[in-house]
């Protein structure tokens, strides 16, 4: 049997509303809808390609709206507000709300931040505190205080020196899901700095007295430590390759087995070239456009053709660095003070993460937890 007219016309009008009437959920606020058109603009993408996950009620502790940049200064009422998570181009993106402001707080990933030692005024051995935040430059953290060098490794794990006097450092370990960093070892002196991708093992160039000479310590977290004397010659860099560890003095690597045998060269990326597959390669530089630095991220093609994929007009850039293989962080210098950029690979989004106090700037896997946590 046929419907009748009228029923037909009530099927029309109900399939007309929108889900959330028919569902009975919460319209999304003028705040979701303000962060919704901010983030399409950010990655230029049609407003409409954006969805909203989840927005919850917080009463945040203050005018940073849970988004706290290092030295930033905000009232210290709380306010009224949300948290807004929205989904575009296969990534959740961090949104809070307060009054009638919204503040863009980023990627919500759990494989990649930004570390950098912040300085300690009136530290006698002149370390400084190394602070981890997100890839936006937001919830900074000490990770471990009084801190001389580190280096972050694939796992997530740190290694770094703390200089305890004019004639000495400690050896410093950090690994993914502790509190507190494990001491290694103490040396006159420290150079390059090695973990293998498990996080087990370990290596660090060392002079452990005046007159001696370089060696290499090494061994597993929490174990037994070895020393290996090296041969004569500059250290230019160490790492574990498939279980064991190579060092590139000047004049050509070497393997340590039976001794120090000589080996081939690994591949090692240069610090301004990342290759993506056989037929592309991620490249930074900077030029000079209308006499004023412009810095450019872009895809490299075998045949030399470029795609851009972002500008950063006005930086200089001293070094760059591929973070989980998604995130380019940018570190140089820009109306005359030092900063940070991170650029997303995927939708060539530029976000300042850092700048002014914050030195030795580097990626780091995971993210900290203070952003997990609002």
């Amino acid at each position: 049997m046929q419907p009748r007219n009228t029923d037909m016309a009530t099927l029309s009008l109900i399939l007309a509303l929108p889900l959330t009437f028919l569902l009975g959920a919460t319209p999304p606020s003028d705040a979701a809808d303000k962060a919704r058109d901010d983030l399409a603009r950010r990655l230029r993408v049609d407003p409409t390609t954006v969805t909203l996950v989840s927005e919850s009620p917080v009463t945040w502790t203050d005018g940073a709206l849970g988004l706290h940049r290092p030295g930033e200064l905000v009232t210290k009422a709380l306010v009224a507000g949300t948290l807004i998570t929205l989904h575009a181009r296969n990534t959740d993106w961090i949104y809070t709300s307060g009054g009638n402001a919204i503040r863009f707080g980023g990627p919500r990933v759990e494989d990649a931040s930004l570390l950098y030692l912040q300085q300690i005024d009136g530290e006698p051995n002149l370390n400084g505190n190394l602070v981890q935040v997100s890839l936006a430059g937001h919830n900074p953290r000490v990770l471990i205080p009084a801190v001389t060098e580190y280096a972050a490794f694939a796992d997530g794990s740190i290694l770094a020196t703390r200089r305890t006097s004019r004639s000495g450092f400690d050896l410093l370990c950090l690994r993914p899901g502790t509190g507190e960093a494990l001491r290694l070892g103490g040396a006159l002196a420290y150079g390059a700095m090695a973990m293998d991708d498990q996080g087990r093992h370990w290596a660090a160039v060392q002079k452990t007295m005046l007159g001696s000479g370089w060696s290499v310590a090494l061994g597993e977290v929490g174990g037994q430590v070895r020393s290996v004397d090296l041969p004569d010659g500059k250290v230019v860099r160490i790492l574990w390759l498939e279980g064991s560890l190579r060092v590139q003095l000047e004049s050509g690597w070497l393997e340590l087995a039976d001794g120090w045998q000589k080996t081939g060269a690994p591949f090692v990326p240069a610090d301004h070239e990342f290759v993506l597959n056989k037929s592309q390669s991620l490249d930074a530089r900077t030029e000079t456009v209308d006499g004023k630095p412009v810095t450019k991220v872009a895809v490299v093609w075998f045949t030399g053709q470029e795609d851009p994929i972002a500008e950063v007009p006005g930086l200089e850039l001293e070094r760059c660095e591929l973070i989980a293989g998604r995130w380019m962080l940018l570190t140089g210098v820009r109306a005359g003070e030092g900063v940070a950029v991170v650029v997303d690979v995927a939708t060539g989004l530029v976000m300042p993460a850092l700048q002014g106090d914050c030195q030795s700037v580097h990626g780091c896997r995971r993210s900290p937890a203070a952003l997990l946590m609002i």
